[in-house]
C-alpha cells in the first residue's frame, strides 16, 4: 500500500506546489494591500451604503465586515471567499479524477487493478493520498496568514487562524467526497468534474436566491456556501455545530458510497 501512496504522491505533486504557491501569492497580495484599504474604510463605508440590503444577503455577506477594521475580516471576505475555495475546489476535482476516472478513460485501471493489493485497499490508499494533499494546502494556505501578517505589521489570533484551517478541511473534505464518488462512477474525467462542479454551481446559485426572497431562504441549508463563512470563522472564530455536521456528514456518505461503487463496478465499461 505503501508503494502505491507514494507513487501517487511523486504523480501528483506538482499539483500541489503549484496551487500551494499561488494561494500564497494571493494571500501576500491582499494582506500587502489592507493597510493601504484600512485607512480608506471611512470611504469605504460610505460606498456601502449606496448598496440596499438585499444584495448582502443575497451573497451572504455582513455589511459590517466590509468595513475591513480587522485584517480577518478582509481576508475572509477577498482571499477564502472566493479565491481559496475555487483553488481548493480544483484541486480535489483534479486528484479525484486522476485517481480513477482519468485511469479508466486512459485505459490503465487494469494496471492499476492488477497490483497484489484489493480494490478496498487501492481505493483507500490513492483516497488517503488525496485527502493528505488536501490538507497540506489547506494547512500552507491559512496559516501562513500568521507569518505574512507579522511581516507587513498586522496582527492575528492564532487560534481563530487555527480553528479556521479546520473548518476549511471540512469543506474541501466534503468536495473531495463528492468528487471521489464521480471519479468512481464515470469513466471520463469529463463527466466527473462536470457533475460535481455543476453540483457546486447550483448550490452556490441557491445559496445566492436564497437571500433574495424570505420565501426562499431555507434553500441556503441545500448549500455548502451557507455553511463556510470565512470571514465570520477568522474575525470572531465562530461556527454553528450544524456546518461541521454537515460537512463531515456529506464527506464519510460520498466517500463510502464511492469505496462501495469502485469496488463493485466494471472499469472496462
Amino acid at each position: 500500500m505503501m508503494g502505491l501512496f507514494w507513487r501517487t504522491v511523486k504523480d501528483k505533486k506538482l499539483s500541489l506546489i503549484v496551487y500551494s504557491i499561488a494561494s500564497l501569492g494571493f494571500l501576500e497580495l491582499y494582506i500587502a494591500l489592507f493597510p493601504a484599504l484600512q485607512k480608506q474604510s471611512q470611504q469605504l463605508s460610505e460606498l456601502m451604503k449606496a448598496y440596499p440590503d438585499s444584495f448582502f444577503q443575497a451573497f451572504n455577506i455582513d455589511r459590517n465586515q466590509l468595513m475591513f477594521s480587522e485584517i480577518g475580516s478582509f481576508l475572509g471576505m477577498e482571499q477564502f471567499n472566493f479565491i481559496w475555495p475555487v483553488m481548493a475546489i480544483a484541486l480535489a476535482i483534479g486528484f479525484a479524477n486522476y485517481c480513477f476516472a482519468g485511469e479508466v478513460e486512459k485505459g490503465t485501471a487494469e494496471i492499476l487493478l492488477s497490483q497484489p493489493l484489493s480494490r478496498l485497499k487501492i481505493f483507500v490508499t490513492r483516497y488517503l493520498a488525496g485527502l493528505s494533499f488536501l490538507a497540506i494546502f489547506t494547512f500552507i494556505s491559512v496559516f501562513a496568514i500568521i507569518p505574512l501578517a507579522k511581516m507587513h505589521g498586522a496582527s492575528v489570533d492564532s487560534s481563530k487562524i487555527a480553528f479556521f484551517a479546520l473548518i476549511s478541511f471540512l469543506f474541501v473534505w466534503a468536495v473531495y467526497g463528492l468528487a471521489m464518488l464521480a471519479s468512481s462512477f464515470f469513466s471520463e474525467k469529463g463527466k466527473a468534474a462536470f457533475t460535481v462542479s455543476g453540483i457546486l454551481v447550483v448550490m452556490y446559485v441557491l445559496n445566492i436566491i436564497s437571500g433574495l426572497k424570505e420565501s426562499l431562504k431555507d434553500l441556503q441549508y441545500l448549500s455548502f456556501f451557507n455553511y463556510y463563512q470565512p470571514a465570520k470563522v477568522i474575525d470572531k472564530g465562530q461556527v454553528e455545530n450544524l456546518t461541521v455536521i454537515v460537512f463531515i456528514s456529506v464527506a464519510i456518505i460520498a466517500s463510502l458510497l464511492a469505496a462501495l461503487w469502485f469496488n463493485r463496478r466494471d472499469v472496462a465499461v
